[in-house]
């Protein structure tokens, strides 16, 4: 059993379809690791319109992205589910991941909320602290492709905030994490690596295959 099974109650995985290249690398890869999920496939874009807020615009595929990530907060608050991981279809782990999360999971304070694996390396816009050698607090980092989440009483606020809000998920989780509503740790070194890609800041997210 992976080590995701092991410690945490529920694995989702989110993906756009399942008639897709980056669905049949994702289910394979995962099959390999034998990680057992239950899979979440987001409503099509073209069911929302872009939303605007002064100088901020969430466009349709992150509006699809958040509902689902909505619709899980909600089934995990009703369900009383008492943590899970999201996955979602463009996230891969590093080498020695067991070995690694095994050891950064020691060492995690036991106050933790939110568990961020997700890869984004542009430092700017990151705000964390030092905890210990393994651990670091997390107040800011935009990107969810690999999440954990625990504290059922908070599933439902932040769903509703997701439902409401005019910013994509990982905005929202940051309004968290910045007014200490959630306590948000992450790892010291990279436990996951984020297949999708920008060529250019303004430009569309690509899917990097790694089929070859």
């Amino acid at each position: 059993m992976h080590i995701l099974n092991k410690l945490f109650s529920k694995v989702f995985v989110i993906t756009i379809g399942t008639s897709n290249e980056r669905y049949d690398y994702i289910s394979s890869y995962l099959t390999n690791l034998n990680i057992n999920y239950e899979l979440r496939v987001s409503v099509n874009k073209n069911f929302f319109e872009s939303k605007y807020h002064s100088i901020h615009s969430i466009n349709q595929s992150e509006q699809s992205l958040s509902s689902q990530y909505a619709s899980i907060f909600y089934e995990n608050y009703y369900k009383n589910i008492d943590s899970f991981v999201v996955l979602e279809d463009d996230n891969m782990f590093c080498d020695d991941f067991e070995y690694k999360f095994e050891n950064f999971f020691k060492w995690l304070p036991n106050d933790w909320d939110v568990i961020h694996l997700g890869d984004y390396n542009d430092e700017t816009n990151i705000k964390k602290e030092s905890v210990n050698e393994y651990v670091d607090r997390l107040y800011l980092k935009y990107t969810t492709n690999c999440m954990i989440f625990r504290s059922t009483e908070n599933y439902k606020k932040i769903a509703e905030m997701v439902d409401k809000s005019q910013y994509q998920i990982d905005y929202v989780l940051n309004h968290f994490y910045t007014n200490n509503l959630l306590k948000c740790y992450c790892p010291t070194t990279q436990l996951s690596k984020q297949l999708s890609y920008r060529k250019g800041i303004d430009s569309i997210k690509k899917f990097e295959s790694l089929i070859r």
